[in-house]
């Protein structure tokens, strides 16, 4: 261990760069008076629920469209750099309550949340370099008992052109496998093998989706998952995988309905579509089913969906209180884990120990455009209290491509084993009767 005073903050400044998406955004960089040093640069993800810390941005048209941040950026360096100064770079949860302290609103739309999140963990990443220790070394203070496993989005559903798809997310979960860079392997193999069958049944070249995924060739949901189960099949894995789902349902919700195939319907006529997908397909979870506030109708998805779990992301945005919501009426049994919505290092910690107090599926995501330093990387693989990493399409880039293979390392190198996610595949064990 070293000397404690090696600790003491120097400084925290801050610039404006950009994220994978080529959007702005606040990178803090962290150092402490022998140099040691922590940089982040919270993301922001494509869909951003109501209750997300606010995104501090300039507004200045001229300026990226006005997604410009030196405003959040003036704020690390002029208000927030100088009153952590001098704190010790271990005391986390003090500096995580200093940070709130400045900004003293709910949201934290004073310094903006980009500005004080990106702070909050950079400070933490600089605790790890004061140790000479690895990101995930740091999370798990040594070596971790088990990583997530990873899971691959491979096709996106069309919100654009005229057409709003009911589920956004077509993932694959390849549970057969024994270790982590099998199920990269599984993942990886699967994804060559839809092109195929996605060009076979559209009968021209599969379209490119989000996140190195393919584009939602039908709008029928029942359709989609088919082929994806056709393409595992073809690869050898049809007995090995399962799937999930996303339908970030609050970015498709007007007056309360949803878009299925062509109209909208309400929640409980969009019960029964999800209810036939989770007897028709071995689907682990299905997250955010409907509107982030409609927590009535994921309890009584809950209630009537057996084989599937339930899960919440917008619902629960990575925060206690919310959490505790969705706990009091029994609305989900498993959340989506993005500490940048959390707003500080000490409530991302609070909410994934609050998770894991109710033995719910946790499913770490990166976001959308993250940047290669996002945080989720390394208290997934850190801390084993995470189940699942949503790793996009494995051909994405960037910082997922990043994170699979630094889950690969610490499985071949260091022998750490997969998570085991046994209780959490429902479809194995409950049947519809």
């Amino acid at each position: 261990m070293k000397n404690l005073s090696a600790a003491i903050i120097r400084s925290v400044t801050a610039i404006e760069t950009i994220d994978s998406n080529g959007r702005p955004i606040v990178e803090v960089t962290t150092m402490t008076e022998r140099g040691a040093k922590g940089m982040e640069a919270t993301p922001t993800g494509v869909t951003v629920g109501a209750y997300e810390p606010h995104v501090l941005r300039d507004g200045d048209k001229s300026r990226y469209n006005g997604l410009g941040v030196t405003k959040a950026v003036n704020n690390v360096n002029t208000i927030i750099g100088p009153a952590l100064q001098g704190m010790n770079v271990f005391c986390q949860k003090e500096i995580d309550a200093k940070l709130l302290e400045l900004d003293g609103t709910s949201n934290l739309s004073n310094l903006g949340g980009n500005a004080i999140s990106s702070t909050s963990a950079s400070v933490w990443r600089c605790g790890a370099a004061t140790l000479s220790f690895e990101d995930w070394q740091f999370a798990a203070f040594g070596l971790p008992k088990s990583i997530p496993l990873p899971i691959f989005n491979i096709i996106n559903g069309k919100r654009k052109a005229g057409r709003e798809d009911l589920t956004y997310e077509h993932m694959v979960v390849p549970y057969g496998a024994k270790t982590y860079s099998e199920a990269v392997r599984m993942g990886k193999e699967i994804h060559t093998a839809l092109g195929g069958v996605i060009g076979e049944f559209l009968g021209k070249p599969a379209a490119a989706g989000a996140s190195g995924g393919y584009e939602a060739p039908s709008d029928d949901p029942v359709k989609v998952i088919s082929l994806i189960k056709q393409a595992a099949i073809n690869c050898g894995y049809g007995n090995k995988v399962a799937f999930a789902i996303d339908s970030a349902a609050a970015d498709v919700h007007q007056h309360g309905t949803y878009p299925y195939k062509g109209k909208r319907v309400s929640a409980a006529q969009l019960l029964p579509v999800y209810e036939e997908l989770a007897a028709k397909f071995d689907i682990m979870f299905i997250e955010d089913s409907f509107d982030e506030e409609a927590f009535e109708d994921f309890a009584a998805a809950r209630e009537r969906i057996q084989r599937t779990i339930i899960a919440g992301d917008d619902l629960t945005v990575t925060q206690v209180p919310r959490m505790e919501q969705a706990a009091e009426c029994a609305a989900i049994e498993g959340f989506i884990f993005k500490p940048g919505q959390a707003g500080t290092v000490t409530e991302a910690l609070a909410a994934l120990d609050f998770a894991t107090e109710k033995g719910w599926m946790v499913a770490a995501s990166a976001r959308g455009g993250g940047p290669m330093t996002d945080i989720v990387r390394a208290l997934s693989l850190g801390l084993g209290k995470v189940h699942l990493y949503k790793a996009g399409a494995p051909t994405n880039g960037g910082h997922r491509t990043e994170a699979l293979c630094e889950g690969i390392r610490i499985c071949e190198m260091y022998g750490v084993p997969l998570v085991n996610i046994e209780h959490f595949l429902r479809f194995k064990w409950l049947s519809l009767n």
